[in-house]
């Protein structure tokens, strides 16, 4: 009998291993199993991975000690426990310098430290620099001008760029749109996010926290920085910690209607002279109310459209005297709980040279603050075109 017909009778493995059963390449092979849990795979080196998480609470002895060999590339920071993948890394990676640790640079004027250069540039240009030393990024079209450049980028898009070669972007929840892609995701956290799904940041001198950075930024100024250089109007007694609202207190306060660049609702006459007051009264005025009506107060049944209309219903309705931050008159004994109310208030105390009264349009009547005039105009002439 040939070995061929032995081998056949007995059945033998092929592949050196004696079977009562015929070898097929399909058959699986035995597993490694775990004896402290249920745990079972194919691959030793799984089963490697997997002891060592399993034991990581009990002390192994000598001969459950298991090395696991650790892979790494000499030409950049890659490491691996699998050979084959840090073999695949190495034929890939490109022989270029070893990648160094990066050096923290310092600025020389203030505390402020990154680990790229240009950021410092930015810096120093943004913060220290003065006169012939700034590089101002100017606008082609008009005399705008900026130390940073995406400041350039934007106001060339929001200024000067047609509305049919404009990519908006659209809020999917309501008639918000914005010419600058991180707008609206500015807008979708602030008006949309949940306070669940919030990646909140934490003020670490008082409770408040914010859902934007920039926000907690302003607030730490507003509330818990007491050095610092104040704004102030060159044409009223306004004062403010931010150049912004001093920008938009001139526009609103000081900027004569004829030289003025309005914003028109498309759905009332309603009009603006602040890009963001006219997408505030698209929100309140135009919107759907189950959509906007979505701050409510957790010790009444007040709700309102605007988080701040929320905070001032607290302190007027629901904080005690001595909980509140008094604004106080500087001129006599007059307090009050809102900024804004303090800077009516201190209308009476102008002459009347100086201040710009509101004239009514259909009628003799004049006041000194806006808002009464559009009371008075509904009022009075609620009929009239």
């Amino acid at each position: 009998m040939s070995s061929l017909e032995n081998a056949k009778n007995a059945k033998i493995n092929t592949h050196g291993a004696l079977d009562p059963r015929p070898f097929l390449c399909e058959n699986t092979l035995e597993p490694y199993y775990c004896k402290d849990c249920n745990f079972t795979t194919p691959l030793a080196i799984l089963y490697k991975l997997h002891f060592r998480q399993c034991t990581s609470e009990i002390k192994p002895t000598i001969s459950q000690r298991i090395i696991i060999t650790n892979y790494s590339c000499k030409r950049c920071y890659f490491e691996t426990h699998f050979s084959l993948r840090w073999l695949q890394h190495v034929v890939d990676c490109p022989p270029t310098k070893p990648r160094r640790h990066p050096q923290i640079k310092k600025c020389d004027f203030c505390s402020y430290t990154t680990t790229g250069k240009s950021s410092l540039r930015r810096h120093i240009n943004y913060k220290h620099a003065t006169g012939d030393e700034i590089q101002w990024f100017k606008c082609q079209v008009c005399v705008f001008r900026t130390k940073e450049k995406q400041h350039l980028s934007r106001h060339i898009i929001n200024k000067h760029t047609s509305s049919e070669n404009i990519q908006w972007y659209r809020c999917e929840r309501c008639q918000y749109r914005s010419k600058i892609h991180y707008n609206l995701k500015l807008h979708e956290i602030r008006i949309h996010g949940k306070k669940e799904e919030a990646g909140w940041y934490q003020c670490q001198h008082c409770f408040y926290k914010a859902k934007t950075k920039s926000t907690l930024k302003e607030h730490e100024v507003s509330k818990h920085v007491k050095d610092i250089s104040w704004f102030k109007c060159s044409h009223c007694d306004y004062y403010t910690k931010f150049k912004r609202c001093l920008v938009l207190h001139k526009l609103r306060r000081h900027v004569r209607e004829e030289d003025t660049q309005w914003y028109k609702c498309d759905l009332c006459p309603h009009k603006v002279k602040v890009k963001k007051d006219l997408e505030k009264h698209m929100f309140l005025r135009h919107t759907e109310p189950e959509i906007t009506k979505r701050f409510k107060c957790d010790q009444c049944s007040f709700a309102t459209k605007l988080s701040d209309g929320l905070r001032q219903h607290k302190i007027y309705r629901h904080l005690k005297s001595e909980e509140i931050q008094w604004y106080q008159c500087e001129k006599c004994d007059y307090r009050a709980k809102r900024k804004g109310a303090l800077s009516a208030h201190s209308l009476i105390h102008r002459d009347k040279e100086q201040i710009k009264w509101f004239q009514c349009d259909f009628c003799a009547h004049k006041t000194k603050r806006k808002y009464d005039l559009r009371k008075h105009e509904a009022k009075m002439h609620g009929n009239k075109d």
